[in-house]
């Protein structure tokens, strides 16, 4: 690693983008801009150090005192909940950090030994002569290099979730060491998304609130901060530390939270094992803060701990050696988070300075949503996520009873035995499985998609003569891989590659099929780089979206591309300014407006092509040879947009998206020259909203899309090869017919993405050539503990963009209403009932033979277990 970061190029690319990106940090050296009137501040070695003296600075006290040594990134305010309670019986002493808090960031040495030297410097000023000594986080680093450099000075030890290993060090901590490089990471990264990096110190989301977020933030922006940081960074070096941590006799307490994934619990049983008289309490539904989430066990146990041969325990019980019922944080009567300014958990934000964390979804496939769950871990953990669904559904007139098409064909499939008959019913099912496995540490992680028995009809397979079948064979694809990629966290971004699904948006033209009623998803073989820069998540991706013929190496184990000018290449830049769930919960419930917006830009190309390598033929084709290869000069570019604005009672979302398009040969056939271009113009818009609480009675909104159309015959859903140009009534077809037609125009929404029940989910297959208008409802009918039962509604309304696309040449295609039943259960259960009818308009008539179009209905039952 260190090899690579002194090589001429990368010097020269990180002193480019040093100079272009981040300039220079600077100390900071006197009082900081709007520090509290109120505290207390004194010189030790030079250094201006804000401190705490519950006793009063220089006051004698018969009581024991205590200093407490705040984490990375914190101050002495983190101890605000402990205070209170050690003060009764001790003296109690904390102070910010040099570089920290409201103390001084001047230049000079961060190291944790310089650290402690500073501390025992401050109590050198305030006559302490014998003390217990508590520290947090990187504070134990201090704590334990001050008990090293004075033993004699110290009678106990607490350590809270200690950070004292090289170990423990992220690969950003470890990368900014590199002189040069720091500068360029913390420049571009570490003041980044402290909204969503918060909640990694936390167990209970809860605690992370509009106002300690603000705090935070406003603690990064001191004057002189990020220089002071980044020289700590640089000296958090604990190969020669680690070494003497057998010396320290002192009895010593660790206190732990068990979920903490900023420094795990294997490191404090680690420490257990190497500090001589140590004991260790950890505490079960706890993060990085026991001292907040586990604030009054924690309390009681340090106050215990400290107490223990002083002659004034004053009843306080003897702290635990193991975990208890008693170190549930909750049974203990946690009463939630704490509100004051005061306390300044910066700390968490080191939790994971490099990494994306924006969605805690498990099916989530967009750009930000990557590697967000990669953090600390002690060994190899597997988590499994998915569901089964299974689904019935009776499909009434969905022919329309409108005739046959011009070209002999029905609206909609009908029974060959009985094409008279109304209603078409089907069962299938669906088990999904997301498998992740995560690494050792906080590196890099291996997720898997597998869908089994996908979308198969129940009863399709029988395992003999169907009268006298017993039971279902395995069909002949049971098991699909739908998606195989890595996620590796580098100090300068997230680095993913492989098979893995794609989302943007709404999902108007990449979706990633992830909803439990979806039927198909965008999976691209893909390698892509996410960044975070100035609260923003940018991406670049490089997609191989289809590889031309390949053959075979001479060891015949692996293949070769061996035509590169017929592969189908893709490239996409993003850039979308996302909040994840959780942040959006916490500002609505303190009414801010959420904003979140982005936009792509992506672009396709292939210079020749080799149809016979995918198209039929009636005679095997050598596509290896010479003549097979035609040249095809595609060129595709798409533009999408996407906007969000969230506050208390409303939600309003939108997105569109252009694509422009230019296939400079059209034949398909080798040898066969069309001459002229066929090209394409295309442009969608969707729009959604909602108005009323997530968690209220009764929500409403009006949804609406534009969806532009081509005046070729049919709608446009299928584009496929070989298909003969559809007819002046048809349904659908192809929308190019070279010579006569060059032109495909017709912006096709992504199937998954679903206004409807009947005429574009079915009929149609997806929302093209049209416009619409879709009034929804919902009201909460049922709200108990462990379920809760909701209706909703909608109406569509739809007519189409050019009449002469419509089977029945004219716009108005229908009305639809779809009313639905849900009962969801908190465990993961699902139970929807769907109803819909479509009220068809003229533009679904059968004008040539005097039939009118009839509605169409649909009933379906569905069951979702989701785990």
């Amino acid at each position: 690693m260190h090899a690579s970061t002194k090589s001429f190029l990368a010097s020269a690319v990180v002193l480019a983008s040093c100079l272009g990106s981040t300039g220079c940090f600077s100390f900071h050296q006197g009082p900081l801009p709007g520090e509290p009137k109120t505290a207390t501040y004194t010189k030790v070695d030079g250094v201006r150090v804000r401190y705490l003296d519950t006793e009063g600075s220089g006051a004698s006290s018969a009581k024991p005192t205590v200093v407490l040594v705040h984490g990375f990134a914190s101050s002495l305010d983190v101890w605000a909940t402990v205070v209170p309670t050690l003060k009764t019986t001790h003296r109690v002493v904390a102070l910010d950090l040099k570089g920290f808090g409201w103390s001084e960031r001047p230049e000079g040495d961060y190291s944790p030994a310089a650290e402690a030297r500073l501390v025992l410097g401050l109590m050198n000023q305030l006559g302490i002569t014998h003390t217990s000594i508590v520290g947090h986080s990187w504070g134990t680093s201090v704590t334990l290099s001050a008990v090293l450099q004075a033993p004699e000075k110290f009678d106990r030890v607490a350590l809270y979730d200690a950070w004292v290993y090289e170990e423990q060090q992220p690969t950003f901590f470890q990368w900014s060491r590199a002189a040069g490089v720091g500068e360029v990471l913390f420049g571009l990264y570490y003041n980044q998304r402290a909204e969503d990096r918060l909640g990694l110190a936390f167990y209970d989301k809860s605690f992370v609130t509009e106002e300690l977020i603000a705090v935070a933030e406003s603690h990064l922006e001191k004057p002189g901060t990020t220089a002071a940081h980044l020289a700590a960074v640089r000296g958090q070096r604990y190969g020669e530390l680690e070494t003497h941590y057998r010396e320290v006799k002192q009895k010593t307490l660790l206190l732990y939270g068990r979920e903490d994934v900023v420094t795990t619990v294997k490191y404090g049983e680690r420490l257990l094992r190497e500090l001589p008289n140590a004991r260790m309490v950890v505490y079960p539904r706890c993060g990085h803060f026991p001292m907040l989430e586990a604030a009054k066990a924690s309390t009681r146990d340090l106050h215990a701990f400290l107490l223990e041969d002083e002659g004034r325990r004053r009843g306080v019980d003897e702290p635990r050696q193991a975990e208890g019922p008693r170190a549930d944080a909750r049974a203990e009567g946690r009463e939630g988070p704490v509100s004051t300014k005061r306390t300044t958990l910066c700390a968490a934000l080191t939790a994971a300075v490099a990494t994306f964390a924006v969605a805690r979804d498990a099916h989530a496939t967009g750009f930000a949503e990557l590697g967000e769950d990669i953090v600390q871990r002690d060994k190899v953990t597997v988590e499994l996520d998915g569901y089964l669904r299974t689904r019935g559904e009776a499909l009434h007139n969905f022919d329309l009873d409108r005739g046959l098409s011009p070209s002999g064909t029905p609206l909609f499939p009908v029974s060959k035995a009985d094409p008279t008959a109304q209603t078409l019913t089907h069962w299938d099912m669906r088990a999904r499985l997301d498998v992740k496995v995560f690494a050792p540490g906080q590196t890099f992680a291996v997720k898997l998609r597998l869908d089994a028995l996908d979308n198969l009809s129940l009863g399709s397979v029988p395992n003999d003569v169907p009268a006298a079948t017993t039971g279902q064979r395995s069909p002949a694809d049971p098991l699909k891989i739908r998606r195989a990629y890595g996620e590796a966290l580098l100090p300068f971004g997230l680095l993913v590659a492989g098979r893995m699904g794609t989302h943007w948006g709404l999902g108007l033209v990449a979706n990633g099929g992830d909803c439990l009623d979806c039927d198909s998803a965008d999976a691209q073989d893909r390698v892509a780089l996410v960044t975070p820069i100035a609260n923003h998540v940018f991406a670049v991706a490089y997609d191989f979206s289809a590889t031309g013929p390949v053959g075979t190496r001479p060891a015949q184990n692996r293949f070769l591309d061996l035509e590169r000018t017929t592969n189908v290449q893709t490239a996409t830049m993003a850039f979308l300014r996302g909040w994840s769930k959780e942040s959006i919960a916490r500002r609505k419930k303190a009414g801010k407006v959420t904003v979140d917006y982005g936009g792509y830009f992506t672009h396709r190309w292939q210079t020749n092509d080799v149809p016979g390598s995918y198209l039929p033929t009636a005679q095997a084709i050598d596509v290896s040879s010479a003549n097979q290869i035609m040249a095809r000069g595609l060129t595709a570019t798409a533009f999408d947009a996407w906007a969000k604005v969230v506050t208390k009672n409303m939600r309003l979302e939108a997105e569109a998206a252009m694509l422009l398009s230019t296939i400079e040969e059209a034949s398909a056939i080798p040898g066969v020259s069309l001459r002229d271009p066929v090209k394409a113009r295309q442009f969608g818009a969707a729009f959604e909203s909602d108005f009323g609480s997530d968690d209220g009675l009764l929500s409403a909104g009006l949804d609406l899309g534009y969806a532009s159309g081509d005046p070729a015959p049919g709608m446009g859903v299928s584009q496929k090869l070989g298909q003969r140009a559809p007819k002046a009534g048809d349904l659908d077809g192809p929308q190019a017919n070279p010579r006569r037609d060059n032109r495909i125009d017709n912006f096709r929404f992504h199937p998954d993405y679903r206004i409807d029940r009947i005429l574009f989910r079915e009929i149609v297959g997806t929302v093209t050539d049209a416009v619409y208008a879709r009034p929804h409802a919902r009201v909460r009918l049922v709200e108990e503990t462990s379920f809760r039962v909701t209706a909703t509604g909608a109406a569509v309304a739809s007519m189409a963009s050019f009449a002469e696309s419509t089977p029945g040449g004219k716009k108005p295609l229908g009305v639809e209403i779809d009313p639905s039943i849900t009962y969801e259960h908190k465990d993961g259960f699902f139970a929807t009932l769907d109803y819909a009818v479509l009220f068809p308009l003229a533009g679904l008539d059968n004008p040539q033979v005097g039939l009118f179009a009839k509605p169409a209905q649909l009933v379906r039952l569905r069951f979702n277990y989701v785990f």
